[in-house]
């Protein structure tokens, strides 16, 4: 349903060519519309090709896509596909971010070892040099990774 809302304020923005706020209920979604990510298709991955889906299931990424795209508004860069491992799993728990457990008001039912993952780039980083060992997707990570 909120996609539909989305993608309808997206399509009216275009097609009536408003740069403001046409209500203030609406307000934050109608600001959000330069946010859209590139298609998938559009953005590259490590390789150099076209951005390859991280995971379905878990549906992963910032939008819940699929993919590791690139979005200006997701500060955490949700743009590194990695298979976890158990050792990822208890290292970012005790980094404050439990990935294990279900949050069901998000739709999130939790990860298990081996389902891949749309992880933080910064998150990946601290975990290499903490000698956490991740299976990382080049195909299904973004290009913009490590910027």
């Amino acid at each position: 349903m909120n996609k539909f809302i989305f993608i309808s304020l997206f399509f009216s923005h275009l097609a009536f060519g408003s740069d403001q706020c046409t209500s203030s209920k609406n307000c934050l979604l109608e600001k959000k519309i330069e946010t859209l990510p590139l298609s998938p298709s559009i953005q590259k991955n490590l390789n150099g090709g076209r951005l390859e889906p991280c995971s379905f299931d878990p549906m992963t990424g910032f939008t819940r896509s699929g993919y590791c795209e690139f979005l200006p508004n997701d500060r955490g860069r949700h743009l590194v596909c990695a298979e976890v491992s158990q050792d990822f799993l208890s290292y970012t728990k005790k980094q404050g971010n439990d990935l294990r457990s279900a949050n069901l008001r998000y739709g999130f039912k939790g990860l298990v070892p081996g389902d891949r993952w749309c992880l933080c780039s910064s998150r990946v980083q601290e975990a290499m040099r903490a000698g956490i060992e991740l299976t990382i997707i080049n195909e299904a990570t973004n290009a913009k990774a490590w910027d």
